[in-house]
């Protein structure tokens, strides 16, 4: 299973990551950081549903929400190393950190 999104914080997976699963479940967190990387993926999507296109029209408020995507970012990476999850920051070549994801995944 893959579960995407801000609400699964390392800190709170580790309480379902017992000895007895550990070798169950994979876990991988993937991040960014990069807020110039950010800002252009953000202005890059196509999605139709996209909240942030629909509602965000100005530079400085793309920029803002770079910003606070690169500090949680930060916040996951950091949060995963302390609980020894594995982590990817997918700033770059997006599609080929996710299939080295899948790939570390089915190890």
């Amino acid at each position: 299973m893959i579960l995407e999104g801000w609400q699964i914080l390392p800190s709170l997976l580790q309480t379902l990551v017992t000895p007895e699963n550990q070798d169950k479940l994979k876990v991988i967190f993937l991040y960014k950081s990069d807020v110039e990387h950010i800002v252009f993926g953000l202005k890059a999507n196509t999605a139709k549903i996209d909240w942030v296109l629909r509602n965000a029209k100005e530079e400085n408020t793309l920029s803002a929400i770079a910003k606070m995507i690169s500090y949680f970012g930060g916040y996951t990476e950091k949060e995963a190393k302390q609980y020894n999850f594995r982590s990817v920051n997918t700033d770059v070549d997006f599609k080929e950190k996710i299939k080295e994801s899948l790939e570390l995944l089915s190890l």
